[in-house]
């Protein structure tokens, strides 16, 4: 073996100051240790990629890192270098994701528990999209539940295939394209990333959606089509799936404001910022009493906290919401995003436990298709 190329042992020590532990998971290209911070103790996830690998990711995860910290939901970055052949990097350690704990829960989650994961989840969407990032694969696999303090927040996490979509100084927006690569899990991606159109803001909304249905509901419709024969056919099966299969009926039996949501994301311009807000639906409260919380398995006994926040989750009848939103915005033709910033009273804008923060947004640009049927170059069957 070579000399600065030998594998990474447990009970080496990193970065001058980190000591890898037992292996916790492992990628396509990487490996994730569970490891000890010497000087603090703080426990810590150290995530190792050769430098050898054909397409490495790490250096880029760890500068979209750097650029969301301090957001809600993004674990903190520790540090990030090159030592012994890998690329390194050290960031909160975390609990288990989502899937494993759906897996265990038997398929599905309560309403209840997906409205408190929704909240959470649209509130770090939103702050990555004020940083300019989108996340580009937003599914199970890449939300963790927090430990110790933060056992009850859900994460973002798995940064590798981000992208940078608008300007830090300015604001400018990248441009609209046709014809790109899939990039994502076919599961839970948007229609127009199927179509070979570029990623936004828009996409991300879409995808957590998809998400949060397949919570609910235990499957999406399109699982299972991965049958063709190369990346091509296996795309447009699940994009035919997809555009068949109307938001109302992909979200039959679920609060009609997911149905909402995926619609006006589909309809939602490349440049413009989507609508983020807490799906209001019934009454429950925010206490952070997750499907998992009494769990007999000691291994997802999470979601409980010393201090839990006796917070509304909505009180609003939900047919009312649907009906002043429809009333809005969601129509044939899309507003701009002039028209959408100028509306106080939007309830996408202004419902929820939070105020949205406004951004400018640019222009448009002539390029946007309001129906999926009308973009050129592919045919819906």
């Amino acid at each position: 073996m070579k000399n600065k190329e030998r594998i990474i042992d447990t009970d080496d020590v990193v970065g001058e100051k980190f000591k890898v532990g037992r292996k916790i998971g492992k990628g396509a290209f990487c490996e994730v240790y569970a490891g000890v911070n010497l000087q603090s103790g703080e426990e810590v996830a150290i995530k190792l990629e050769p430098v050898t690998t054909e397409h490495p990711q790490l250096y880029h995860e760890s500068e979209i890192y750097k650029r969301l910290q301090g957001g809600v939901g993004i674990p903190s970055l520790k540090w990030f270098g090159v030592e012994r052949g890998h690329n390194i990097m050290v960031i909160d350690l975390l609990g288990p994701n989502l899937q494993e704990i759906l897996d265990r829960c038997g398929g599905k989650f309560s309403l209840k528990t997906v409205l408190m994961l929704a909240d959470q989840l649209i509130e770090a969407v939103e702050c990555m999209h004020d940083k300019g990032v989108v996340h580009r694969d937003i599914k199970p696999e890449n939300l963790l539940m927090g430990v110790g303090s933060n056992v009850c927040q859900v994460y973002l996490t798995d940064f590798g295939l981000a992208n940078v979509v608008l300007d830090p100084e300015t604001d400018e927006h990248i441009e609209y394209r046709e014809g790109v690569s899939f990039v994502g899990t076919h599961r839970y991606a948007s229609l127009w990333t199927h179509c070979g159109v570029e990623q936004g803001r828009r996409n991300d909304m879409e995808s957590l959606a998809y998400v949060l249905v397949c919570f609910l509901k235990g499957s999406l419709p399109w699982q299972g089509l991965s049958a063709g024969s190369n990346e091509e056919e296996i795309n447009g099966d699940v994009m035919r799936k997809k555009y068949a299969i109307k938001p109302e009926e992909l979200c039959e039996s679920c609060p009609p404001e997911f149905a909402v949501w995926i619609t006006s994301c589909q309809r939602t311009h490349f440049e413009d910022m989507p609508y983020y807000t807490s799906i209001k639906a019934r009454c429950y409260v925010f206490d952070y009493e997750y499907d998992w919380a009494d769990s007999p398995k000691d291994d997802i006994k999470l979601g409980t906290s010393a201090e839990k926040p006796g917070i509304i989750l909505a009180t609003q009848d939900i047919h009312d919401t649907v009906e002043v939103f429809s009333r809005t915005k969601i129509s044939d033709d899309v507003p701009s995003s002039k028209d959408v910033q100028s509306d106080p009273e939007n309830p996408w804008q202004i419902a929820g436990r939070r105020q949205r923060r406004k951004r400018h947004l640019s222009s448009n640009r002539g390029h946007r298709v309001a129906k999926f049927g009308k973009l050129k170059n592919h045919n819906f069957v």
